[in-house]
């Protein structure tokens, strides 16, 4: 089951799955706060924009996520944060000749809203739904 995300939320996940698509990893950390991070599983927090960017390139020189499902089932908003929860299943394609990896993943990410009015990631942290090669080690953040 999946429920239905606040339009606002709704539109900065459509950016996710475009940036992700596209492999562009300064996009994709345009839809961070200042201070966000990314937290990998098994892995120290990724804290920054600039950090996460960094991450991001090496992530995406190396593996070209394919998300086929995301099944949201928790979310919150209010004024100027929110929540939501969910699992996502697809692929990481290997760009270095390596094998590809099927995920079945869960996330809980945190947003709050600029003076712009704009939402932006504060953590996004996700772990596996099942035993599997961890693909997320050994990129540096600097």
């Amino acid at each position: 089951m999946s429920l239905r995300l606040a339009a606002p939320i709704l539109d900065l996940y459509d950016a996710v799955r475009l940036t992700v698509a596209e492999a562009d990893a300064a996009a994709y950390t345009a839809l961070f706060a200042a201070d966000g991070a990314l937290m990998p599983p098994e892995a120290l927090p990724i804290r920054g924009t600039a950090a996460i960017q960094r991450w991001m390139v090496a992530f995406f020189a190396a593996w070209q996520p394919e998300i086929d499902e995301i099944s949201f089932d928790a979310q919150g908003i209010s004024v100027d944060v929110a929540f939501t929860r969910y699992t996502a299943r697809g692929s990481y394609h290997s760009k270095t000749g390596g094998p590809d990896f099927a995920f079945d993943l869960k996330y809980v990410d945190t947003f709050v809203r600029d003076a712009d009015g704009s939402w932006r990631f504060v953590t996004h942290m996700w772990s596996p739904n099942h035993p599997g090669p961890n693909v997320w080690l050994g990129y540096e953040a600097g």
